[in-house]
């Protein structure tokens, strides 16, 4: 069993925007991103406000890999 674990950092989002649109643009790629994570396996098991922490577990090589290009770490 691998653990997996990732700091989002949400503001990394929105360091461009310029715009509203830009913005909205940015939120929808926030969202995917998280939509992805969430259907890996991962799980919130932290959220500050600024940050959020996922984690995950996984023996499928399929979902060890989807979780790496997800920018998931291995938990020591």
């Amino acid at each position: 069993m691998s653990n997996y674990r990732l700091t989002l950092q949400t503001r990394e989002y929105f360091n461009e925007a310029k715009t509203i649109g830009e913005a909205i643009i940015e939120a929808e790629s926030l969202a995917i991103d998280l939509k992805s994570m969430l259907q890996a396996g991962a799980e919130i098991t932290d959220n500050d406000g600024t940050n959020i922490i996922l984690e995950a577990s996984s023996t499928d090589p399929k979902t060890m890999a989807q979780l790496k290009s997800l920018r998931f770490e291995i938990d020591a």
